[in-house]
């Protein structure tokens, strides 16, 4: 039983994700707000959280590839998210990181490595 709720909520989070704009790679301008865990960041001033981020980064890492599914647990809501490796990422602190960009969802773009 469990197996069919999570396939209807990932049908429902892949649904919603193509019924939303798509996002597209973030300007290369962009500068980054590094997340508490070290792992992920977030564009600066947006309304991207940091748990959503480490989601991305562990579904990221887990799937092998590209394209993942991530639980935001602000929204509560499941999407889907591209992810491409060999971005430099600026961070607001001044450092620089090679990492994996990611966007989708509604507007989300983040970094993991």
């Amino acid at each position: 039983m469990k197996k069919l709720v999570t396939g209807g909520l990932l049908a429902a989070a892949v649904a919603i994700g193509i019924a939303a704009s798509p996002a597209g790679p973030a300007n290369a301008e962009a500068t980054f707000d590094m997340c508490p865990s070290g792992l992920s960041g977030v564009v600066s001033g947006t309304p991207t959280s940091c748990p959503f981020a480490d989601n991305v980064e562990s579904a990221f890492f887990s799937s092998g590839g590209n394209h993942v599914v991530a639980y935001s647990p602000v929204t509560h809501l499941w999407y889907p998210m591209t992810c491409m490796p060999g971005y430099i990422a600026h961070f607001a602190d001044g450092e620089s990181r090679v990492a994996a960009q990611c966007f989708g969802g509604i507007g989300a773009a983040v970094v993991v490595w």
